[in-house]
């Protein structure tokens, strides 16, 4: 280990000339990715840099060991020999890790790392609720600073997450899932079609910035689908669903069987008046013709 700490001193004395900014929040985590390096002959490490001659050493790989993914604490390191390409993970960041790091093989490349972990309403953890069958639509509102950058939909599945579907490089649908962007308002919007059980479970809206031979991608909000239900929800525009639709036929069901038992109760009244009303209509006429038979007898 102090060998280590020396030679990653001698390279932050010799200067790295290679820098990118990296954007994340707090609770996110960050996929950093350099692109076709120069074929890796010693270990990969990455560090914090504390002075101008101390990088705080955080984790270390060997050449045979990137084969597979390496962790240690918050971090992850593995290699794509097929792509060429060395991804580093960063999890659960908070504001405290705002400062400079270095990614680099030791005796070779090196690339310092300005990482900036910034607070934002707009970033977090939130939980949604799906529906069998239906169709579930996630916003994600982000910075503004990212208002240009591809944006992107990850399920957290694995270490790096996978990447479902993104607004650039693909088709705005996939599968089941569709994606919009709506930059006037900073947000962007991820349809599920037919929702299914297995759906359940982690994902996260990620930005993707890729300018520079160092790329990054930032999942910024995490979001829990912790439930599928068979009811179904009121739907956006204002109409009834089905589960409201189905209350809605059983209750005028049940308002037409009162108003119909009403009307024959109605007509039962009318009918018991109007029987006693000839009967003593009759009365009346049967005194009438008494009184006339006693007059022609007198």
């Amino acid at each position: 280990m102090k060998k280590l700490f020396l030679i990653i001193t001698f390279y932050l004395i010799s200067g790295s000339v290679n820098c990118i900014d990296v954007i994340s929040y707090p609770g996110g985590r960050v996929v950093i990715e350099i692109k076709n390096p120069i074929s890796i002959r010693s270990s990969v490490y990455f560090c914090k840099i504390k002075t101008q001659t101390e990088c705080e050493n955080l984790i270390t790989a060997q050449v045979s060991d990137l084969q597979t993914v390496v962790h240690k604490d918050r971090f992850s390191l593995f290699y794509s020999f097929t792509e060429g390409i060395i991804s580093l993970i960063f999890r659960n960041l908070s504001l405290q890790d705002t400062g400079m790091y270095q990614i680099g093989e030791i005796r070779g490349w090196n690339h310092n790392i300005n990482l900036r972990v910034k607070s934002d309403p707009c970033c977090g953890t939130k939980t949604v609720k799906g529906y069998l069958g239906q169709t579930l639509m996630i916003s994600c509102s982000y910075p503004v600073e990212f208002k240009t950058n591809t944006k992107s939909f990850y399920r957290l599945d694995t270490i790096a997450g996978t990447e479902l579907i993104r607004t650039s490089g693909t088709q705005p649908h996939q599968d089941r899932f569709s994606i919009s962007d709506d930059r006037r308002n900073k947000v962007f919007s991820v349809n599920i079609t037919d929702v299914r059980e297995d759906d359940v479970g982690v994902y996260s809206c990620v930005v993707i910035n890729e300018e520079t031979a160092v790329s990054y991608h930032s999942l910024f909000t995490v979001i829990q689908l912790r439930e599928v239900t068979d009811d179904t929800p009121e739907s956006p525009d204002g109409t009834l669903t089905k589960s409201e639709s189905a209350g809605s036929s059983i209750n005028i069901i049940i308002i037409t069987v009162v108003v119909f038992v009403l009307l024959l109760l109605a007509v039962g009244l009318v009918l018991i008046f109007y029987k006693l009303r000839c009967k003593r209509s009759q009365g009346l006429l049967d005194r009438n013709v008494l009184e006339s038979l006693s007059e022609v007898s007198i």
